[in-house]
C-alpha cells in the first residue's frame, strides 16, 4: 500500500489555503450582502479592464492583459491596484 507523501511546502499551502477559505466563508456568512458588492466590483472590473483592452489594442499596445477567469478574480478582489499589478507583471514576464 503506498503513502502519498506531501512536501512541507504543499503542507503549508494547503493549511494556509484552507484558513484563508473559512476566514472568507466566515465574512460571508456574517455579511451576505458582501457577496452582492464582491461580484458588482468584479463585473465593474471585468469592464474595465476590456475597455482598457480595447483602448489599447486601438492605440497599438503590444501589451494588453487578456480578459480571463484569473485576471476577473484578481481585479476583481484588488480593484485598481489590481489592474495596476496585472499590467505591472505582464510587462515584467
Amino acid at each position: 500500500m503506498s503513502m502519498m507523501s506531501i512536501s512541507q511546502n504543499e503542507m503549508i499551502f494547503l493549511i494556509v489555503g484552507l484558513v484563508s477559505m473559512v476566514c472568507f466563508l466566515w465574512v460571508f456568512m456574517k455579511h451576505p450582502i458582501h457577496i452582492l458588492f464582491l461580484f458588482a466590483r468584479g463585473i465593474f472590473f471585468i469592464l474595465l479592464l476590456y475597455a482598457i483592452q480595447l483602448l489599447g489594442l486601438r492605440l497599438g499596445w503590444e501589451h494588453v492583459v487578456a480578459v480571463n477567469m484569473v485576471t476577473a478574480l484578481i481585479s476583481g478582489f484588488l480593484g485598481v491596484p489590481g489592474i495596476l499589478l496585472l499590467y505591472g507583471i505582464h510587462f515584467i514576464l
